[in-house]
C-alpha cells in the first residue's frame, strides 16, 4: 500500500462545538463510504466534537507510492 499524506499548518479561524452533524456525517462518508460513514456519524458523540476551520498557510504533501 502506498503511502501518502498531506499536512496543512495554519491559523484556526473558527471552531464549532459541537460540531454539526451534517458536518461530521460528509466527513466520515468521504472515508468510510456512505453507509459505514453514517453509521459512524451517528453513533459518534457529537458533544465531545470539534470542526475546526483553518486558513491555511502552508501545504506539504509526499507521496512515496514509485518507491513500491
Amino acid at each position: 500500500m502506498p503511502i501518502e499524506y498531506v499536512v496543512v499548518e495554519g491559523t484556526v479561524v473558527d471552531a464549532e462545538t459541537p460540531s454539526p452533524h451534517e458536518a461530521r456525517e460528509a466527513i466520515a462518508v468521504r472515508y468510510l463510504g456512505p453507509e459505514g460513514g453514517r453509521a459512524f456519524a451517528d453513533q459518534m458523540d457529537g458533544d465531545r466534537s470539534v470542526l475546526f476551520t483553518i486558513h491555511p498557510d502552508r501545504w506539504t504533501s509526499q507521496d512515496y507510492s514509485s518507491d513500491f
